[in-house]
């Protein structure tokens, strides 16, 4: 039972949108609240790689749900 949950939630694509857009909008904060020093310092912090693994998500999330659409209309045809 608890493996049935663990795969629906690690497969559902909705889930990966709504974490990517999450996780992406929180690591653009922390990047706009750092600009002027990162800018100065020419650093990367965290919150480059926070935001680089939230697009990842949403990126993903929105192909595998793109691909669900494909299948569901090859299917209504």
């Amino acid at each position: 039972m608890i493996k049935r949950i663990i795969l629906f939630l690690a497969r559902n694509p909705y889930i990966h949108i709504f974490i990517g857009a999450v996780v992406l909008i929180a690591g653009l904060i922390e990047v706009f609240e750092n600009i002027e020093q990162d800018w100065d310092a020419l650093t990367l912090g965290a919150h480059h790689g926070v935001s680089l693994m939230g697009l990842w998500s949403l990126l993903r999330g929105c192909c595998d749900a793109m691909e669900s659409f494909d299948y569901l209309e090859q299917g209504i045809d």
